[in-house]
């Protein structure tokens, strides 16, 4: 079986477990996040615990310009639906944080995502890599005139470095989305 076996336990374990319920909204004022809601006690197969509700939101604007925004050499699903999707889901099902102080640190929640676009990238199915995000923050540049996030993909010190006058749009790995400050 092909794909990524991270991404079919991680999915799996997070629908398998009847102490966390989601639900899913499409917030573009927000976001892409997940945050508990509620919680109440209820008895599931004879034993009482408390059961977490989750809003996970998916701002589908911002997802729409991490695609649009993918270099020419970079697979533009590497921050679509679903890798949002899992990346929201895994703070939850592996308890873990993002990183967005430091450019250059993927974080903890990143790396498991990223262990997933490893695991995508060794099945063959797909024509672009889908790389490896270096940095959870991205970094403010000018490119044409017009100030951007980039988030690099690769350890290229033209692309960490956000150096447009060395970076080849065509091979490198990178996200270039408008800068919303």
């Amino acid at each position: 079986m092909g794909g990524s076996q991270t991404a079919r336990d991680m999915l799996k374990g997070a629908i398998d477990n009847h102490r966390t319920d989601y639900q899913i909204n499409s917030d573009n004022t927000r976001g892409s996040s997940i945050d508990a809601v509620s919680a109440k006690g209820e008895t599931i197969n004879g034993v009482y615990g408390s059961t977490v509700t989750y809003d996970l939101n998916i701002n589908t604007d911002q997802l729409n310009k991490f695609i649009a925004g993918t270099s020419q050499a970079l697979n533009p699903l590497t921050m679509g639906y679903d890798m949002t999707t899992l990346h929201e889901i895994s703070h939850i099902y592996n308890n873990l944080d993002d990183q967005d102080v430091i450019y250059g640190a993927p974080g903890p929640n990143e790396k498991v995502i990223n262990t997933i676009r490893r695991e995508l990238d060794a099945s063959g199915q797909f024509t672009r890599p889908f790389g490896q995000r270096e940095s959870y923050s991205p970094m403010d540049v000018l490119y044409k005139g017009k100030l951007y996030n980039l988030t690099p993909f690769e350890r290229a010190p033209a692309v960490m470095g956000g150096d447009f006058n060395k970076i080849n749009v065509k091979k490198n790995l990178f996200m270039l989305t408008p800068n919303t400050k």
